[in-house]
């Protein structure tokens, strides 16, 4: 029986199968956070795949960029929504 490897090339030419394994989901933690921030303020923003691997998260790069852009970014500004009511 011959098995047929993914025909997806982008994702197999950017990304092993070991890596996307390990990849972490879920909720991000406060040392995450951390990691995030302390490698945005030494290298800055934008080339969020090579972030996410040079910096130890174990993240994709989308999920850095919007972690940082919606929640983490000190000039967003966050409305309380009991305040609107």
């Amino acid at each position: 029986m011959i098995v047929a490897r993914s025909t997806n090339k982008k994702m197999d030419s950017s990304c092993s199968e070991n890596y996307l394994d390990e990849l972490r989901r879920g909720s991000w933690t406060l040392e995450e956070d951390n990691l995030l921030i302390n490698y945005i303020t030494r290298h800055g923003e934008g080339r969020w795949n090579a972030l996410a691997k040079s910096s130890g998260l174990k993240r994709t790069g989308k999920s850095c960029r919007l972690r940082w852009l919606n929640y983490l970014k000190p000039d967003i500004k966050h409305v309380n929504e009991r305040k609107l009511k």
